[in-house]
């Protein structure tokens, strides 16, 4: 028979808010001492399992941080938070119907948890359900109106639909509540950029830079616009091939994709010797599907003939 006294419960807590302090603060490593050690003096404090579920998730320790929520779970079954934390592991690991369920029992158990629905609307939209996910955000947004990741997410699932009106409208509000957030101008320029509004793309891929510059995609995709875009006067080699060098970095030079990009840039800047040379690169990487890869043999044989490649969206 498990015995414990009032007063270990009481510092079972001062431990456990204590946690809380320094997870807000980033001290992961302190705020998961103060998360043990309250579960040491009181085994079934579920509070305690959860933060420290939070602070192995940060630390992108999936498994513990699931074993966490697993704990949590059961010292509580009814404690809503928990089982959106645990949907939130399963989308990292890519167990998506277990976070769908997860999503859904947090809601069932609060009704009035924005953040659930946006959880459950990304993982539908994960698995093709962007119906589902639109609901899901819709619902979000009745609940929470100020909820920038709702708008921001139901853009995306507009955006995956070809909607890219609503799209725009839905990252324009995003950006409103939360003016930091740099993949939100990435996406929104590349909206912009679908619909051939080529100065609000230039725009929005700027300022996605400037407040991350390790935004390898908005590199990647500010670099094909100016090295690929139908109209002569927006297009600018030598830039195109800086950003895309940038972009080839970030990503260690392992993504087909931005050096991809780097050869369409080389031959906009007539180096069409580098142009071919990274081509054949990427017709040879690992990870392209065979239609992406005819795509790169026609671009390589239009280097070969000593032409750029241009695009329309």
């Amino acid at each position: 028979m498990l015995i414990i006294r009032i007063s270990e419960i009481s510092f079972s807590r001062t431990f456990y808010i204590r946690g809380l302090v320094y997870l807000k603060k980033g001290e992961l490593d302190k705020a998961t001492r103060d998360f043990r050690e309250a579960i040491q003096l009181n085994k079934t404090n579920y509070l305690a399992y959860e933060g420290l579920g939070i602070a192995h998730y940060e630390e992108n320790r999936f498994d513990e941080s699931l074993n966490d929520y697993n704990t949590a779970i059961h010292f509580n079954q009814n404690y809503a938070d928990a089982y959106y934390n645990r949907g939130l592991v399963f989308l990292q690991i890519g167990d998506i119907e277990k976070s769908i369920l997860d999503f859904s029992k947090a809601i069932q158990l609060n009704p009035g948890d924005f953040k659930s629905y946006v959880g459950r609307g990304i993982a539908y939209s994960i698995v093709n359900r962007v119906d589902k996910a639109i609901y899901d955000y819709n619902d979000s947004i009745h609940l929470n109106q100020n909820y920038a990741d709702a708008y921001y997410n139901r853009g995306l699932a507009y955006s995956s639909m070809g909607d890219v009106d609503k799209a725009i409208s839905d990252y324009t509000l995003a950006i409103q509540l939360n003016s930091g957030d740099a993949n939100i101008y990435q996406d929104r320029g590349w909206s912009h950029y679908c619909k051939g509004d080529w100065e609000q793309s230039i725009n929005d891929f700027e300022n996605a830079i400037r407040l991350n510059p390790k935004n390898s995609l908005a590199y990647n995709n500010y670099a094909w616009l100016l090295a690929t875009c139908p109209n002569p006067s927006v297009r600018n080699g030598s830039k195109a091939v800086e950003l895309a060098l940038k972009a080839c970095e970030l990503t260690e030079w392992k993504q087909w994709i931005s050096i991809d990009t780097l050869a369409a840039a080389y031959a906009e800047a007539g180096d069409f010797t580098q142009a071919i040379k990274y081509q054949t690169q990427v017709i040879g990487m690992e990870g392209i599907s065979e239609a992406k890869r005819a795509n790169a043999q026609q671009k390589f044989n239009l280097y070969q003939q000593k032409k750029s490649y241009q695009e329309a969206p």
